[in-house]
C-alpha cells in the first residue's frame, strides 16, 4: 500500500458507509458528469464508479496512477488527469455537473474557491475537517461565524450529510471530519466575489465595531455616508451582521464609493 503523504494532507476513506452517503448526496444519475478532486487510491473513486458513465479527476500525487489507470482499464469512460487543482485549467471541466472529493485539510478553502468561482455544477458533496464544516455552516452571531461563511453561503446553500469519525480514514487524522453538500445559488459571480472581499476586509477588524471596521477599510468619509444612511446599528461587532445586513452595507458602499 503506499504511504499517505502528510505534506499533501492525505487521509484515505477507508469506511464503506460514508461512501455510501456520499453517494446517495450526490444523487448521481447514469448520464451525469462527475470530477472528484484528489481521489488518491481511488476508494471514493471505485465506488462511485458503477453510477455514473462520465467520470473526471484531478489527482496532484502521480504515485497513484496505477492505481488510477487500474479503474480506467476497468471503465473506459473514467478520465483520471494529474496535476494540482489550485493551477491546473479547469476549462475542461466545466460542463461537469457533479463534483465531489475528499479534500486536503489544509487547501479546502482555497480549492471551494475555484469550486464557486470556475465550475458550474449543480451539487457538490466534499469533506472537510470538523473546524472548516463548522465554518461553512455558521449562522451570524456564533463562535464559527466567519468571513469564510459569507463567502460560502454567498455562493451555495449548505446543509450537513454526516460527521466522519478518525477512525474511518487510514492513517486517522487528529480530528473528525464532516461531509457537506453544496447546492450553488444563481448569482453574478464576480459582483459576489467583490462582496465577499468586502465582507472579508471588515472581518479583518471583528474585534473592532462595524463602524470602526469600515472607517478602517473603507475611509473616514464613506464610513461617516454610511453611518448616517443605514438603517441599522453599526455599534455591532462584523460577526453579529448577517449576509443580508452585509449586503446592504456594501450597496451603500458602492454608491458612496463612485461619488
Amino acid at each position: 500500500m503506499i504511504r499517505p503523504k502528510k505534506s499533501l494532507g492525505q487521509n484515505f476513506l477507508t469506511n464503506v458507509a460514508i461512501l455510501e452517503k456520499i453517494k446517495n448526496a450526490l444523487e448521481l444519475k447514469e448520464n451525469d458528469t462527475l470530477l472528484e478532486i484528489g481521489p488518491g487510491p481511488g476508494s471514493l473513486t471505485n465506488y462511485l464508479l458503477p453510477f455514473t458513465s462520465n467520470y473526471s479527476s484531478i489527482e496532484i500525487d502521480e504515485r497513484f496512477t496505477t492505481a488510477l489507470g487500474e479503474l480506467k482499464s476497468k471503465y473506459p469512460f473514467f478520465n483520471p488527469f494529474y496535476g494540482d487543482f489550485l493551477n491546473v485549467s479547469l476549462e475542461s471541466f466545466k460542463e461537469c455537473k457533479k463534483v465531489v472529493g475528499n479534500l486536503p485539510y489544509n487547501i479546502s478553502t482555497p480549492i471551494m474557491e475555484r469550486v464557486a468561482l470556475e465550475l458550474n455544477p449543480e451539487i457538490v458533496v466534499c469533506m472537510f475537517a470538523e473546524g472548516t464544516a463548522d465554518r461553512y455552516t455558521a449562522q451570524v452571531g456564533t463562535d464559527n461565524y466567519s468571513s469564510g461563511s459569507v463567502f460560502i453561503q454567498s455562493f451555495f446553500d449548505v446543509k450537513q450529510v454526516c460527521t466522519v469519525k478518525k477512525g474511518s480514514f487510514y492513517p486517522p487524522p487528529k480530528i473528525n471530519s464532516k461531509v457537506l453538500l453544496f447546492k450553488p445559488l444563481t448569482v453574478n459571480k464576480k459582483e459576489t466575489l467583490l462582496f465577499t472581499k468586502f465582507v472579508q476586509r471588515l472581518f479583518s477588524f471583528r474585534r473592532k465595531t462595524l463602524y470602526n471596521a469600515l472607517k478602517n477599510s473603507t475611509n473616514q468619509s464613506i464610513a461617516k455616508r454610511i453611518k448616517d444612511t443605514y438603517s441599522g446599528s453599526l455599534g455591532r461587532r462584523p460577526e453579529m451582521i448577517s449576509k443580508e445586513e452585509f449586503q446592504a452595507l456594501y450597496e451603500l458602499f458602492k454608491r458612496y464609493e463612485k461619488s
